[in-house]
């Protein structure tokens, strides 16, 4: 929300806008930082989540939940790389 406050989204605008929230807002750095590494958390935390239950056999009664949470890891997946190739983001380029 605080990052969204500060953001302006266009093809002329957007580069300053991450400059000025990376500069001018107070902890604008930590915001951007804490939102970087916290997309990488959830990936995280999601694998070992998933693993666990790998490991534990929680799946053996009914197989489905496996298939179910490899389907939830993949849609973040996607959910990344669709976010990740967006036209206009400089990473795109």
């Amino acid at each position: 929300i605080l990052l969204g406050i500060h953001y302006t989204p266009g093809i002329h605008t957007s580069y300053y806008s991450i400059v000025y929230i990376y500069r001018e807002v107070y902890y604008g750095s930590v915001y951007r930082l804490l939102h970087s590494t916290s997309t990488s958390m959830v990936f995280l935390v999601t694998s070992i989540h998933l693993y666990r239950g790998v490991v534990y056999g929680s799946y053996v009664y009914l197989a489905s939940v496996l298939y179910l949470g490899v389907l939830v890891y993949i849609w973040l997946i996607g959910i990344a790389f669709i976010g990740y190739i967006l036209p206009w983001g400089l990473m795109s380029y």
